[in-house]
């Protein structure tokens, strides 16, 4: 299941989208995609570089380039 989640470093706080599975019967992080802070988000939704789905609906079309994409995977 991918998630958006916030992660707080200094006094800055940094989104990730992240993909969680459970191992061994416990959650664990298998993949992650760093969006950067909300002002690099912000950013590029005035820029354009973000579109809202047909009729205006909720879901979002982002494309890897359109961000700083740095990219963790978690071996089990």
């Amino acid at each position: 299941m991918a998630s958006l989640i916030k992660k707080k470093v200094g006094r800055k706080y940094y989104y990730y989208i992240v993909e969680s599975k459970r191992i061994n019967g416990r959650p664990r992080i298998v993949h992650q995609v760093y969006l950067g802070s909300v002002e690099n988000i912000l950013k590029k939704f005035q820029e354009g570089g973000v579109s809202a789905g047909p009729q205006g609906s909720r879901k979002t079309k982002v494309e890897k380039e359109e961000f700083e994409v740095t990219e963790k995977k978690r071996e089990p």
